[in-house]
């Protein structure tokens, strides 16, 4: 069943397995192994799954897989907590410094202060070295106000992830200039292999005067996106185009109104000017 991807089919086979008597090592092993499968290939699967059977799977021995687990409900609405909670008690070093610094993440999104510090604290105390903790006080950082502390922190991560990059677009104004932010931000896309965001880019250069490297970000992001009403504007501002923007003015919403109100400025001021 599993081999076709019948996850769901499989599960309830298992479940006979582990609820018939003590389970099995080969059945946990054939349950741990279709808990990872599901997370991969059906979200939905694997809550099912993880739902009836998973608290098979509470086992030091176990601890990369709940990791994934954790990851995987956090990211689908599940109790991932219950989870890295687990794993902050029995894992092994590793495990608890990634679970420490998941959950400080967790709640600095949620501007808990209190509970990040606690957090915090206890990964100091476990002293991992490395990303975590350096992620986790970048975090703590950030929610103090402490932005330019947050980025010295955040930019000295070896092996960046999509949070981190949240993170560095959350403190920019803490880099010291605006160039080596751009370049911090791409080592950390290419790393992640997350797509640049071209815009932003290029409204940062714009807001420092730099009004040419700007037009070229917001090129780059024309060519991904034509509809990205933002960038167009942007580029209809910076260079004067007349066209772009009258291109502009033609489509729904608040950047189309801008434009046309721009245009009948414009016809205004040449008007005055032919009196």
């Amino acid at each position: 069943m599993r081999e076709r991807k019948d996850y769901l089919q499989a599960e309830k086979y298992l479940r006979e397995i582990l609820f018939g008597r003590k389970p099995m090592k080969a059945a946990l092993n054939e349950l741990e192994i279709l808990i990872n499968e599901s997370i991969d290939n059906d979200t939905r699967a694997f809550r099912e799954i993880w739902n009836n059977s998973g608290q098979w799977l509470y086992a030091p021995s176990r601890e990369d897989t709940l990791l994934n687990v954790a990851e995987a409900l956090r990211n689908s609405g599940g109790d991932f907590i219950r989870v890295y909670t687990y794993l902050i008690k029995n894992g092994s070093k590793r495990i608890r410094a990634k679970s420490l610094s998941q959950l400080a993440i967790f709640f600095s999104r949620l501007s808990d202060i209190e509970r990040v510090e606690g957090l915090v604290t206890s990964l100091e105390k476990l002293k991992p070295g490395g990303d975590e903790i350096l992620r986790a006080r970048a975090w703590l950082y950030y929610l103090k106000g402490k932005k330019k502390l947050a980025y010295s922190g955040i930019t000295r991560i070896s092996h960046p992830v999509n949070d981190d990059i949240d993170l560095l677009w959350r403190v920019k104004e803490g880099a010291p200039s605006v160039q080596g932010f751009i370049k911090n931000y791409k080592f950390m896309s290419r790393a992640t292999g997350e797509p640049l965001r071209y815009t932003e880019i290029g409204d940062l250069l714009a807001d420092k005067g730099m009004k040419k490297k700007a037009a070229k970000y917001f090129n780059l992001a024309l060519k991904v996106n034509p509809d990205d009403v933002r960038a167009m504007f942007m580029l209809a501002r910076i260079t004067s185009s007349t066209a772009l923007m009258q291109s502009l003015s033609e489509k729904k919403g608040l950047y189309g109104s801008m434009a046309k109100v721009m245009i009948k400025e414009q016809e205004i001021k040449k008007h005055i000017l032919e009196m």
